[in-house]
């Protein structure tokens, strides 16, 4: 085993979003390698119940993940180490910047991003997938229902990686403009904290029905 490898063990089995329940850490291999700016993203094949087989996209931690793959934009494709590619599916964008990291669910890494320069910028948001080819529905369905009246972010493009002889091959990342609104993750945390923060007696009360 290389200590590269033992290295990528090392961290997949310290993370969070990790789920030893379904995969094993002690299976993981690596795949293919790209270098984007200062760091390396590593494509890695792990195993776990039911014979599945998941591809992980890693970095040395989430906030070198993101800028990785924003530097992923800046033009149509990029071949990796192993003679794979990553595709960008969208305007090149030459001029970003990341921005804050935002609170995601396990299986992405997303910040905020400012593209472009005053008068003109945008304010995007970045989706990186720790499991590829985790986003293929999300952009399918954006696509689909993107032009309607509706607060859906709309999709500025996607990073796709296509591996040495077209498999495995998924969605690595989602690039979209900001939608109106409010996460509904935000009122559900506000509920949960006004009912664990209530007189014990209060919680053991029924809720009221809507008439």
């Amino acid at each position: 085993m290389t200590a590269e490898a033992e290295r990528l063990r090392a961290t997949v089995a310290r993370a969070p979003w990790f789920s030893r329940a379904t995969l094993d850490p002690a299976s993981l291999r690596p795949l293919d390698e790209l270098r984007a700016g200062p760091t390396t993203v590593t494509w890695a094949t792990v195993e776990g119940a039911r014979d599945r087989t998941a591809v992980l996209v890693l970095a040395e931690d989430d906030a070198a993940l993101l800028a990785a793959a924003l530097a992923l934009t800046a033009r149509p494709a990029w071949t990796t180490a192993q003679g794979g590619t990553v595709r960008w599916h969208g305007p090149p964008l030459t001029d970003a910047r990341p921005g804050p990291q935002l609170t995601a669910t396990a299986t992405n890494a997303v910040a905020r991003v400012t593209a472009g320069r005053p008068p003109a910028e945008e304010d995007l948001v970045l989706k990186v997938y720790r499991v590829l080819g985790d986003g293929r529905g999300e952009v399918a369905l954006l696509g689909r229902l993107g032009g309607r009246a509706a607060p859906l972010p709309e999709a500025v493009g996607h990073l796709e990686y296509v591996a040495p002889g077209g498999r495995p091959r998924g969605c690595l990342a989602l690039l979209t403009r900001t939608a109106p609104g409010v996460p509904l993750d935000v009122p559900l945390r506000a509920a949960l904290h006004a009912h664990w923060s209530a007189d014990p007696a209060d919680r053991r009360r029924p809720a009221p029905v809507d008439p």
